[in-house]
């Protein structure tokens, strides 16, 4: 059985920016074409016979309309499904031409393929970079009415969540990366990834001193929807005992309703905007913790970035992954959505900072990594038991 695996994400300069589709393309980019192809909406050059992108002409038109929906000031929500639609057909179009049954990881919108692969007697697997959409749509919903906020975005969208069932109707299992994950789609059948507990190494470290100082900053790096709870910080800091001594970074554009909701609490807040990427590390390092407030989160960067700046972090436990650092001597851990224990885990940082505020002298986790041949291996016998 041939294996496809579609995308919506770009490939450019060898990586997609996208974690999970560059997981997925650095893995096939290195399978035998014969049998393994990797289906995206657009590539920059050529990556071999099986990774295939857009035909000029098609990103073309893909970017004309991209662009006209832009300016007709259509909402986000709307003109990324329909963009999904786009790729979809592309890939649609590409499945068309197999005449035997196939195994399709589907790791997008995609209603048309899963549908036609369902159709003519093959397997559709979708593949977890995020966690249930089903959750995230449930808990923005949820939060938007505790705030009093009224807008719609590509997690409380109708519309959205439309296209998103109606393509759960041909999937067999999901494939989900981690104990959060596999939680998130409860009810489903699920393939596991065997879990691998891992520090990122330090690669840019924060130099600290032997002075401990009375005066701490928390930051957060990122974007800003409410599903990344930058809202919960300012609340959550009014709570703190020693508020007074924590200055409160924001770097990353604020979305307005997000603003909004900050101005609500007289908590200070330092918005740097969108920081360059060339300043990504030294921004991090200027961070005596980093905060990752996540509602709901796969499996936020940030926490790897933390890490290799060698800096402390606060983190919801609806992060992805958690399990794997919980017990490193620069985590703390939060119950998600819970104000109050964002608030004592605040104090409890601002109190052991003494702990905290040092090089970090730990050995890394046993089994720190997989080797790329080991990884490719568990991940293309995966897929031999998915056919099996």
């Amino acid at each position: 059985m041939k294996v496809y695996c579609i995308s919506f994400q770009q490939i450019l300069k060898d990586r997609s920016s996208n974690a999970t589709a560059n997981g997925l393309f650095q893995r096939f980019r290195k399978l035998d074409g014969n049998k393994y192809v990797f289906l995206t909406s657009h590539t920059d050059k050529d990556y071999g016979s099986n990774i295939i992108g857009m035909s000029a002409f098609q990103w073309l038109m893909y970017r004309f309309f991209d662009k006209v929906t832009g300016l007709m000031r259509i909402p986000y929500y709307l003109r990324r499904t329909m963009l999904e639609k786009i790729v979809d057909y592309h890939s649609f179009r590409v499945l068309k031409k197999e005449r035997a049954p196939i195994l399709l990881i589907c790791a997008m919108y995609s209603v048309r393929c899963t549908r036609y692969v369902k159709k003519h007697g093959g397997k559709v697997v979708f593949y977890a970079g995020n966690l249930n959409d089903e959750l995230y749509y449930n808990t923005v919903i949820r939060e938007k009415k505790r705030l009093g906020l009224n807008y719609t975005d590509v997690y409380s969208s109708d519309y959205r969540m439309g296209v998103y069932r109606n393509m759960f109707k041909n999937i067999d299992a999901v494939w989900c990366l981690n104990a959060l994950s596999a939680w998130s789609f409860e009810g489903k059948d699920i393939i596991r990834n065997k879990l691998v507990k891992r520090r990122a190494a330090i690669v840019h470290p924060k130099e600290y001193t032997a002075d401990v100082p009375d005066r701490i900053i928390i930051g957060y790096f990122g974007h800003t929807t409410l599903l990344k709870g930058v809202h919960l910080l300012p609340e959550a800091a009014s709570l703190c005992k020693h508020k007074d001594c924590i200055a409160f970074v924001i770097a990353g554009s604020v979305d307005n309703y997000v603003k909004s909701v900050i101005d609500r609490y007289s908590i200070k807040m330092t918005l740097l905007g969108s920081v360059p990427e060339e300043k990504k590390w030294s921004t991090i390092q200027s961070f005596d913790f980093m905060v990752v407030p996540s509602l709901y989160d796969a499996g936020p960067a940030t926490i790897t970035e933390a890490f290799m700046c060698d800096v402390p972090i606060i983190v919801s436990s609806g992060c992805g992954g958690v399990e794997r650092v919980q017990n490193d001597p620069k985590t703390i851990v939060f119950n998600t959505m819970d104000i109050h224990s964002l608030a004592e885990k605040i104090d409890y940082a601002y109190e052991h900072r003494s702990e905290y505020l040092r090089p970090s002298v730990i050995q890394p986790f046993e089994n720190q990594s997989v080797s790329e041949r080991e990884s490719l291996s568990q991940f293309t016998d995966t897929i031999e038991m998915l056919i099996n």
